[in-house]
Parts: structure tokens; sequence; C-alpha cells
């Protein structure tokens, strides 16, 4: 664990053009790592388990964003719908529009866009 708070401190914006889609997943998770050790009271998390394997997803979303994050305001931007029952509000855009927003069993219930969109 001193070794990813070692890399979480690090800088590796500049090296994202570089990596090689095999170590795209590994650069993925030290920006996580990253997130987690910032302590900043708001976490922004665009698309973050595009990159990895559902197994690891599932880890990252339930262990390091619900579980670690779980004292701070995460905005959680994902096409992984799996994962959205699970949030506390979920925001649906539409052509850069907000279409609907609410918790998920609200918006399940009004079946509207989101509802569909979940089915």
């Amino acid at each position: 664990m001193d070794k990813l708070k070692t890399w979480a401190e690090k800088d590796f914006r500049a090296f994202s053009t570089k990596i090689k889609e095999k170590r795209f997943s590994a650069f993925w998770i030290i920006l996580h790592c990253r997130a987690v050790y910032s302590d900043r009271d708001i976490i922004l998390l665009d698309d973050p388990l595009s990159a990895v394997d559902a197994h690891v997803g599932k880890h990252i979303f339930f262990e390091c964003i619900k579980k670690e994050l779980a004292e701070k305001t995460v905005l959680f931007v994902t096409h992984q719908l799996q994962y959205l029952k699970d949030c506390d509000e979920v925001i649906m855009l539409k052509d850069g529009r907000i279409a609907e927003k609410g918790k998920h069993d609200d918006l399940m219930t009004h079946k509207g866009e989101y509802a569909e969109l979940i089915k």
C-alpha cells in the first residue's frame, strides 16, 4: 500500500498519451489511487471503469468509490449502468442537458427515459 501511496502522489498526466493499451488499466488503477489519497472533499471521476475488466471494475466501484470515498462528494460519470442503483443520486444527460435526475428507485418508478434505458 505504501508503494501505491507513493505512486498516487506523483503526477502521471504527462505520461497518459504514451501509455500502451496493455498498460492502460494499470494506469487507471494508479489514477484511482491518486483520487483516494488526494484527501479532497470533491472527487470527479470521468468514466473510471471503462478501461478495466468487469471484476476489477466491481472492486474499484465498491471498495474504492463506495467505501474509501464514502465521506467525499463524488461525481461519477459512467456508461456502466449496473452501478447506478448504488449511487445516491443519478443525473441522466441527453443532448448535453439534464433529462432526468433523482434516486434510482424513484426514476424507475417514474418510468421515463432512465427507466427505459435501464430495462
